[in-house]
């Protein structure tokens, strides 16, 4: 994209940043007036991001977790050391579809080396590592821990082996992944939305409210409060242009994003 060079060299930082630190830990807003390349340059990093992934040097990976059935292995729950025929097994990643239980994924794509205790990841990295001008390794790779949903499949398969890691790596199945837009995989664009920020909290520790609706005691001209046997429940509307208006009723208290009107006289 031409133009807008400022701006490119400040986003070339923070994603440099995130590939030294090894995870996103900021966001980066884009704001400006209608026309001024906010979409575009989004576009463009992720048009990139999909090309670079399907590059040899720009390959990403992902694992998931394979639990073959009954069947196959002697034992439960695809806990067992031999299959049915008596030969050992060395890895269920190449298991067909008929022939596993489970496949459980890692929603948070978690890299496969975190399968590796740190010690021993940290001394594997070291030695086939060269770090040069066009390469560094990134910390996140070197201290980063698995999500905690992996931890606790890993930490089980972990207790019923013993402690022996290489049989519970036997049920690691890694495999390559591309960024893709159009799949929505690790590139999404989210369209605006009317009322996004609309929701409606409880104001007591009560249980929620239903359906129902009638209008504030305050009468206001809309926005009506949520009510469930006398008790009122504050309501946040997308507009908050309007002044707050309020009533205590039973110890609680009504709170509408809408005008109060004067109640009539007579």
């Amino acid at each position: 994209m031409i133009g807008q060079e400022e701006v490119q060299n400040a986003i070339y930082r923070i994603l440099h940043s995130f590939v030294r630190a090894g995870r996103v830990h900021k966001l980066i807003l884009l704001h400006g007036p209608n026309g001024s390349a906010k979409s575009s340059l989004v576009g463009c990093i992720q048009r990139a991001l999909e090309d670079y992934s399907r590059k040899e040097e720009g390959a990403v990976y992902r694992f998931n977790w394979i639990f073959p059935n009954e069947r196959l292995v002697k034992g439960s729950i695809g806990f067992g050391d031999k299959v049915a025929g008596g030969q050992a097994v060395e890895s269920y990643a190449h298991l067909e579809g008929e022939q596993i239980d489970a496949r459980l994924t890692c929603e948070m794509k978690d890299h496969p080396l975190f399968l590796i205790p740190r010690g021993e990841r940290q001394r594997i990295l070291v030695e086939h590592t060269r770090p040069a001008a066009d390469f560094q390794l990134s910390q996140g790779v070197v201290e980063g821990e698995l999500c905690h949903k992996c931890r606790q499949i890993y930490a089980a398969l972990l207790q019923s082996y013993n402690g022996d890691v290489l049989k519970v790596l036997r049920h690691v199945q890694v495999e390559r992944f591309y960024l893709s837009r159009r799949y929505m995989i690790g590139a999404v664009t989210v369209e605006p939305q009317m009322s996004v920020d609309a929701d409606y909290t409880p104001t007591t520790a009560r249980s929620p409210p239903t359906r129902a609706t009638e209008r504030c005691p305050e009468r206001c001209r809309t926005s009506p409060c949520t009510s469930r046997t006398g008790r009122w429940w504050r309501v946040t509307a997308a507009c908050s242009s309007f002044p707050i208006c309020s009533s205590a009723l039973s110890n609680t208290t009504s709170i509408c994003s809408a005008p109060s009107r004067p109640a009539s006289r007579g």
